[in-house]
């Protein structure tokens, strides 16, 4: 359009370069060590919290601070310019606190969603597969209604920070009296579903840690259900 003005403004500026001069300061001199021992710099979290890394576009609210999509792009474009791993942490973190905001109950909120954009909490989200990436439709990993719980059968691969998450949500073909193969989202809480995780050989990005998780009558309790049964996909 003529006469418009795509630029960044005066705020959009100065908190690029804030963000940018963090990174040089803080962040690169970590980046070697941290690849070398496959391990995210998880202290820098509360250093991130103030730019809106977590969880920045929720609204206050929730805890976030309503930041501007423009805004959030400078966010993770200066990470991924800095260092790659931080870029993909902050993105697996931010979906997962997206999906809770949206869509978990008040305790699922207070118990997962609060401490994990305070820092508290390490995290995964398991959608691709061994036989399925981008076909989320065609995923393989079962969960079925036993009553009280539902019992999870199935194997996620390249999950970021699966062998160090705390809890992750899960993509899974649900078989229950209401819902026929349709998919589910389930919250895994480590400290109550057993399953295997497992590192991913991967040519870089190694301080995410990238994972295989395996799930064998694996329980994860009905209160755990993430929305409705078979609106997964959707969600």
């Amino acid at each position: 359009v003529i006469g418009m003005d795509f630029g960044f403004s005066h705020e959009q500026d100065t908190l690029r370069e804030s963000v940018r001069r963090f990174m040089r300061e803080r962040v690169v001199p970590r980046i070697v060590e941290c690849e070398a021992r496959r391990e995210f710099a998880w202290d820098l979290l509360p250093e991130l919290q103030p730019f809106g890394y977590l969880g920045g576009l929720l609204p206050e609210s929730a805890g976030g601070v309503g930041m501007k999509h423009v805004d959030w792009a400078i966010l993770m474009e200066e990470a991924g310019y800095c260092w790659l791993s931080l870029r993909v942490m902050m993105n697996s973190l931010n979906i997962l606190a997206q999906l809770l905001h949206r869509h978990g109950t008040p305790e699922q909120q207070e118990r997962y969603l609060q401490p994990l954009i305070a820092g508290r909490l390490k995290h995964w989200v398991a959608i691709t597969e061994p036989n399925h990436g981008s076909n989320v439709a065609g995923i393989e990993t079962r969960a079925e209604d036993k009553g009280d719980y539902y019992w999870v059968n199935g194997s996620k691969l390249w999950i970021t920070n699966g062998v160090h998450g705390n809890f992750g949500v899960l993509v899974a073909r649900t078989f229950s009296p209401n819902c026929d193969g349709g998919l589910s989202l389930f919250i895994v809480d480590r400290a109550q579903t057993n399953y295997e995780a497992r590192r991913a050989d991967a040519m870089f990005i190694h301080a995410t840690a990238t994972s295989q998780l395996t799930f064998s009558d694996a329980i994860v309790p009905k209160a755990n259900l993430l929305g409705k049964e078979g609106e997964g996909l959707k969600t």
